[in-house]
């Protein structure tokens, strides 16, 4: 059975890294649990669990017969489980969670890292609409 989730945010990168490397250069970076990875025939991604795993760490992207497509953006959604404690709320997660992994992650690649809104356009299509910027400072 699948998690319901109460909260969901979004983050993104494009960069050219395979979805592995990435997870594990975040999850050295951020001290994360071991990332799970799995893909089907359009999606790739990698999945951990902190805070006492009621938040689910879920990075994502677009491939192609098993090669990544590097001009795809990583997707970082940070989803907070419907039974998970009280704090855990959109606030909490936008004031502590999207500060530090945007940060880290525009560090690490040296890319600019978004945060906002993944509109859903229909079959494997979504439109990403900013509203914050991370730019690295290393």
């Amino acid at each position: 059975m699948h998690a319901q989730y109460r909260v969901r945010e979004s983050l993104w990168v494009t960069v050219p890294l395979t979805l592995e490397t990435f997870c594990n250069q975040l999850r050295t970076s951020l001290q994360l649990p071991a990332f799970e990875f799995d893909s089907e025939n359009v999606w790739e991604w990698g999945l951990t669990k902190i805070e006492n795993g009621f938040v689910e760490v879920n990075i994502s992207r677009k491939h192609d017969g098993g090669e990544p497509l590097f001009e795809e953006p990583l997707t970082i959604l940070l989803l907070v489980e419907d039974n998970a404690l009280a704090k855990y709320d959109r606030d909490w997660v936008i004031s502590h969670l999207v500060p530090e992994f945007g940060q880290v992650i525009a560090n690490l690649t040296k890319q600019a890292t978004y945060y906002g809104t993944v509109e859903y356009l229909g079959g494997d299509e979504f439109i990403f609409n900013p509203s914050r910027t991370f730019q690295s400072v290393t």
